[in-house]
């Protein structure tokens, strides 16, 4: 699996020919937007799953990773998983996925939300922090099973 900022069409061409199945999409916004429809239906053209979560990057509540990981139990792996610029929302995400898909504890899935990947803890990026910090995988047996190479 994979993370990523908005990817062009050259891009998510490559992702469906090294075998991702499922796109997850965590910009805010959908239909009737040029950059959705485009890579809903180029998605469609490339029999990958298309799954929009709407995600605002000010929200901190914990129903944005409620549907990311329904997302996860439900969708064929592996995943892109991106938004807009690829580091706040999505660093978040991909720590979410660590944990519930891959089984790492939340101390070694935290560098996904470090400056190294983009992350900087001001303005929007305090929300994913919040989010972050209230986090709890309450099912760790219920998780995916994905190989470690798959990882964000």
């Amino acid at each position: 699996s994979w993370r990523s900022d908005q990817p062009t069409a050259a891009e998510l061409r490559r992702v469906a020919e090294h075998g991702v199945k499922t796109v997850l999409c965590l910009r805010k916004g959908g239909p009737g937007r040029d950059w959705y429809e485009e890579e809903s239906a180029l998605c469609r053209e490339l029999g990958l799953e298309f799954r929009p979560l709407g995600w605002s990057a000010l929200d901190d509540s914990q129903e944005q990773i409620e549907r990311l990981t329904r997302a996860l139990q439900e969708l064929p792996a592996p995943y892109l998983i991106h938004c807009k610029h690829g580091v706040d929302r999505t660093g978040l995400a991909a720590a979410v996925f660590r944990v519930v898909v891959l089984g790492h504890s939340k101390e070694l899935a935290e560098s996904e939300l470090s400056i190294w990947n983009g992350h900087l803890p001001f303005f929007a990026g305090r929300a994913m922090d919040r989010a972050w910090r209230n986090f709890r995988w309450p099912n760790p047996e219920g998780r995916v099973a994905v190989k470690p190479s798959d990882a964000p």
